[in-house]
């Protein structure tokens, strides 16, 4: 959190858990300016924010209710059914006999079941801001700035020690042709290897061709717009309002119903 600064102000919660569960997109309240801290969590509010959290890491399917089999799943509010799903497909999250229980109270127990199937199928592997910008974290020259809508990225090299990402990508930045005529510049390095899951550079050429010249280039990835070299920014991500989720895990997809990324350079 030292290196991040959360861009949300809750006028009923100021806590740091909070607004870390903001920044990981865990949560986003219940309106602009409140959280409602002491309000009780439903079993379908339950599922969105797992599903928030896990998302890009998680290897799901929108499964039908013909295989979950839940008698209230018609009843469940359209914002969660994407999440209904996920929660079920990564056997995060089931439900109680033959419904959902969707408006059920959230409890503890449950709590601490649902979490602990999550880490122990080691679907998180690394923190994920608003759920799907993976870090790597902690790196020495890299801060965030994370609101609803928007991830920036800053680099500063002067930070570097042990915890360093410009030692990580390194051998990376060499092996590959497009760089072997280009000075090492590890900011540019930073911009496409330290955040390669993000932008798919290995499968998308532009995202290196472009970053290496010291160009930015902005791709539209269906549910974010990625810009590298932003001004003073490495990288800025801007999220779009779009229903279901993203995942990286056995294919870059996104979406309700799901459906591939097509990365796609804005000129």
């Amino acid at each position: 959190m030292k290196r991040v600064t959360v861009d949300v102000n809750f006028e009923d919660a100021d806590e740091d858990y909070i607004k870390i569960a903001f920044a990981l997109g865990s949560i986003n309240g219940v309106s602009e300016t409140k959280f409602a801290p002491n309000a009780f969590i439903t079993r379908q509010e339950a599922a969105k924010m797992l599903a928030n959290t896990m998302q890009i890491q998680a290897a799901f399917a929108y499964v039908s209710n013909k295989e979950m089999g839940y008698k209230d799943f018609d009843q469940i509010s359209d914002w969660a059914k994407p999440a209904v799903q996920v929660v079920h497909s990564a056997t995060v999250m089931r439900g109680v006999g033959d419904r959902f229980d969707y408006n059920g109270k959230f409890t503890r127990e449950q709590a601490i079941s649902t979490l602990y199937r999550m880490l122990d199928q080691g679907i998180i592997d690394y923190p994920a801001l608003r759920g799907v910008i993976i870090t790597d974290s902690p790196y020495d020259e890299l801060t965030y700035y994370v609101s609803r809508n928007e991830i920036r990225v800053d680099f500063d090299e002067t930070k570097t020690g042990t915890n360093s990402i410009v030692k990580w990508v390194v051998s990376d930045w060499r092996t590959f042709d497009v760089t072997n005529k280009t000075p090492f510049d590890s900011r540019l390095a930073v911009a496409v290897y330290g955040f390669a899951r993000n932008l798919k550079p290995r499968d998308f050429d532009v995202a290196i061709s472009g970053t290496v010249k010291g160009k930015s280039t902005k791709i539209d990835y269906g549910y974010m717009t990625v810009t590298t070299l932003d001004g003073d920014h490495l990288l800025s991500f801007k999220l779009k309002d779009v229903p279901g989720y993203a995942t990286i895990i056995g294919g870059y997809y996104y979406g309700y119903p799901q459906k591939e990324v097509t990365a796609k350079v804005i000129k």
